[in-house]
């Protein structure tokens, strides 16, 4: 025998939404956690040096995980399980640049990615990955970059939304 429940609202015992129903079966928490975080200046990266990238704007970010005094993601309290994360950096390169990005978790690289560029054009290259980690309060989670080419220059993250970011969202 099946058991149908029909509701479009399913509250907490203290009476706030905890999820909505649509029409169409779609589960909504009514206060999920969702943020995009992202630099908005370029960031100058000097040669053979590592650089923590700020992500000094969000285009949008919930329950204070935006750490803008650090210029990055910091689990507030009372915050705790597993998180989705997206990430892009996004940096100019020339001929013989070493390049390599990471997301880190408490200042230990979780994702890195490494790119040899051996065109003879200057252009702009793009480190991307996702990855599920587990999280608690007080945790934080940042980009770091690091690049050596052979005139010893300084090279740009690029700045924008869709450049050089983390997003992210709740998923248990």
């Amino acid at each position: 025998m099946a058991s149908i429940l029909n509701v479009d609202q399913i509250n907490n015992a203290a009476g706030t939404s905890a999820l909505s129903f649509s029409s169409a079966g779609i589960v909504t928490p009514s206060n999920p956690v969702l943020f995009h975080i992202y630099m908005n200046a370029n960031t100058g990266l000097a040669d053979n040096t590592g650089t923590v990238l700020p992500l000094q704007a969000a285009e949008y970010a919930t329950h204070s995980f935006h750490d803008t005094t650090n210029n990055r993601i910091t689990v507030p309290s009372g915050h705790s399980g597993y998180l989705f994360l997206s990430w892009n950096v996004r940096i100019d390169t020339i001929n013989g640049d070493n390049n390599a990005a990471y997301l880190r978790k408490n200042g230990s690289v979780i994702v890195e990615q490494n790119k040899y560029y051996t065109s003879a054009a200057a252009e702009s290259i793009s480190f991307a990955g996702s990855r599920v980690v587990s999280y608690t309060a007080g945790d934080y989670f940042d980009l770091y970059c690091f690049q050596d080419n052979p005139t010893s220059s300084t090279r740009n993250a690029i700045a924008g939304a869709g450049n050089t970011f983390i997003s992210g969202f709740k998923i248990g």
